[in-house]
């Protein structure tokens, strides 16, 4: 239709008509016109922008903030590459085999759309690393003794992995993380859990605090004093966690070359260090007291263990006999001076205290109220024991137990109330001087729990006696809490390592048993600097 323009004449194409024209086209034709129409200002945009994605402003024509419009690339140019390093941190962090971390790196590219979301060269770069540390380690045929159900000690040929030059792998690890020589602190682990006797080493900074790695990147996301960055020194097999076991798997290596606290537990310390178990009269790794630890007793040193252990020896060595030489019937495997005491070589281990005294003191809870109450009480609030440690509660669940001792002191009779209240002691304990930080007054939660104990005529077992006397004693001197010389780290070895070992086991009498022991162990410390 044609229409009359000029001076003085109405048109009828304003802004409202072009409006209302707009809003007849069909959902296709309004995604054109807006298309083109947002193509040209973000191409305008794009031109003044310096680097920044191109931002278009609108107005709305009602008023009020114009709305922005920003554009998205959606081309796979600029789809960040994930380098070797963040590979193996993942292969690391979840245990993956080879071969699995090559299959999750395809699954990235196919899902990135882009063949180079993941650094070439993967498969050749995690072949390489898994052997980067096999110079430092080897195997060989070595005689172990073993009991059989019969009771004979009988002598058993087992592979042992173990690492040929303690000292040089240390240096190397230590210029790989970028530590200096001085600046490291080495905590030397040995524990024959998971059915394997194993020594391990954690190389953390020098004030025993778990910082991580100095050297940046994805690979160093894990702290160093975790699992993640423990090595396994040296590994033996279905061996009986013992003495003469102990010195055969030591024998393998030079640990006299560097300086070491170590980490195990109660038990394990005392075979160690030649002195007989917590059911002996003279128990303690610390001092040469006996129950009911009234007196003061002698610190033991390397050299009173050696001297005692000499005369029994000479006394003709029977077992019984021991009590007469303080319980020392071995030269201690550990190497120092005569005057070097226990207790700075072996911290006292925290985890196991922990586990005893919280055990002990739900144990006695429940025998004293009758008909399993404690224990039902404990299941029913998700704090469940562990069949496989004879009904022990493991760590998590201690410390569970601690977390909730006000509900359980809300349902004790009155007469045992105090139950809840030792352990509402035993975890200010915990948090003042069992982790990373040592509380000021550490040693006054020490001093309420002992008296909490008393009051509940608890018999004072050798971990109690142990936290009561030397973690006190230990804490002052050193200025650190225990959770610097903890044992988890190792106990947590058995686990870790197993995901590893089950991709190379091979059965005792396979002809690449050994080998692949070694492979396991190789690859295992390789991909953990």
């Amino acid at each position: 239709m044609l229409v009359t323009s000029g001076a003085g004449v109405r048109h009828e194409c304003g802004q409202a008509a072009k409006l209302r024209y707009l809003s007849t086209l069909s959902p296709s034709s309004m995604e054109h016109v807006a298309c083109s129409f947002l193509r040209e200002k973000l191409n305008a945009a794009d031109v003044s922008s310096s680097g920044d994605a191109a931002t278009a402003s609108l107005s709305s024509g009602f008023g009020g903030h114009p709305i922005q419009v920003q554009a998205v690339d959606t081309s796979t140019s600029h789809v960040p590459q994930m380098l070797h390093s963040t590979m193996r941190a993942m292969k690391t962090a979840l245990n993956l085999s080879t071969n699995q971390t090559i299959q999750a790196a395809q699954v990235i590219r196919e899902a990135s759309g882009n063949r180079k979301a993941i650094q070439p060269g993967l498969k050749e770069f995690l072949f390489s690393e898994g052997q980067s540390v096999a110079h430092f380690f080897a195997v060989e045929q070595l005689q172990f003794i073993c009991k059989q159900p019969s009771g004979q000690v009988i002598s058993i040929d087992r592979s042992a992995v173990f690492c040929c030059n303690v000292s040089e792998f240390l240096a190397y690890v230590c210029s790989l993380r970028g530590m200096a020589e001085m600046e490291h602190h080495l905590k030397l682990g040995i524990d024959g859990g998971g059915n394997s006797l194993k020594i391990c080493i954690s190389v953390t900074d020098s004030d025993g605090l778990p910082a991580q790695a100095s050297m940046p990147g994805p690979s160093n996301r894990f702290l160093n004093s975790g699992v993640k960055k423990l090595f396994v020194l040296a590994i033996v097999e279905d061996v009986k966690e013992c003495y003469e076991n102990v010195k055969t798997l030591l024998s393998t290596m030079d640990i006299s070359s560097f300086l070491f606290t170590l980490a195990c537990d109660f038990k394990l310390a005392n075979i160690i260090c030649g002195i007989q178990s917590h059911a002996s009269t003279h128990p303690c790794l610390y001092c040469e007291g006996k129950s009911p630890w009234t007196t003061p007793a002698p610190s033991r040193t390397l050299g009173s263990v050696r001297r005692l252990a000499n005369e029994f020896q000479l006394a003709g060595g029977h077992q019984p006999a021991a009590k007469h030489f303080a319980n020392c019937v071995q030269s201690p495997l550990l190497p120092g001076l005569d005057s070097t005491e226990l207790i700075e070589l072996v911290p006292p281990p925290e985890l196991h205290i922990m586990l005893g005294i919280v055990n002990r003191l739900l144990d006695e809870l429940n025998n004293r109220w009758g008909n399993d109450m404690a224990y039902k009480w404990a299941h029913g609030a998700g704090i469940c024991r562990q069949q496989y440690h004879g009904g022990c509660l493991e760590g998590p669940a201690c410390k569970k137990l601690l977390l909730k001792a006000g509900e359980l002191w809300n349902i004790l009779p009155a007469h045992l109330k105090m139950f809840a209240v030792a352990l509402q002691d035993f975890n200010a304990i915990r948090l003042a001087c069992f982790g990373q930080t040592l509380a000021n007054d550490f040693a006054l939660h020490i001093a309420r729990f002992q008296t909490t104990c008393q009051f509940l005529q608890l018999n004072v077992t050798p971990k109690m006696h142990a936290l009561f006397h030397h973690v006190p004693t230990f804490c002052s001197k050193s200025g650190k809490a225990l959770g610097s010389f903890s044992e988890q780290t190792v106990e947590s070895a058995h686990s870790d390592f197993e995901a590893t070992w089950q991709r190379y086991r091979r059965p005792f009498n396979h002809p690449q048993y050994a080998a692949n022991l070694l492979q396991a162990v190789v690859n295992y410390n390789s991909f953990h600097i």
